[in-house]
């Protein structure tokens, strides 16, 4: 992983760390609008694992 990264330029590495911000925001950006489109149908219970899901997903996304 050090190799290959010490072989992308300064442009390259900028690029891959955007895509990878921008693609955590819109994922993150999705599970809050299917939570708030479920949280009005939905149990007390479904309602905290959502809440759970939605803020523990974006520091799994981060660890991979």
């Amino acid at each position: 992983m050090i190799e290959i990264a010490a072989r992308q330029s300064q442009l390259e590495q900028a690029v891959s760390k955007l895509t990878g911000l921008t693609l955590t925001i819109l994922i993150f950006g999705a599970l809050v609008a299917i939570a708030f489109a479920l949280s009005e149908r939905t149990g007390e219970r479904v309602q905290r694992f959502l809440k759970y899901v939605i803020f523990l997903a974006p520091a799994l996304i981060f660890l991979f």
